[in-house]
């Protein structure tokens, strides 16, 4: 769980449980971590563009939950609460990575540090 405060206009606020992204190696080393924020599924409402759905159990969340991998953020580790748990399946951790790559135009500058 991580309070995001001070919030401006749609961004997500409150304590709420975060998917830690960065990489272990950074999140070792450094005081700040790359989260994306999680929100629980309101019935009927279908993953948007730059969401990931988390079905309830997933990592220990005790419902389901939309990644909203278009809301990546950096936060210092002293926002960090308890830990749920991992995404452990690969097939739900491509599908987050791939999202995060749309969403931050990866393919685009790759291709584009490679002209």
């Amino acid at each position: 769980m991580q309070t995001s405060t001070p919030i401006i206009g749609r961004e997500q606020a409150g304590e709420r449980p975060k998917l830690v992204i960065s990489a272990e190696p950074l999140n070792v080393r450094y005081d700040v971590v790359a989260v994306v924020p999680l929100t629980s599924m309101k019935s009927g409402r279908p993953a948007r563009a730059g969401e990931v759905l988390l079905r309830a159990g997933t990592a220990g969340l005790p419902m389901e939950s939309m990644a909203l991998c278009y809301q990546i953020r950096a936060i210092d580790k002293r926002r960090l609460g308890a830990c749920y748990g991992v995404v452990s399946d690969p097939q739900l951790r491509a599908e987050i990575a791939a999202t995060i790559g749309d969403c931050l135009d990866l393919p685009y500058l790759w291709a584009a540090g490679s002209a």
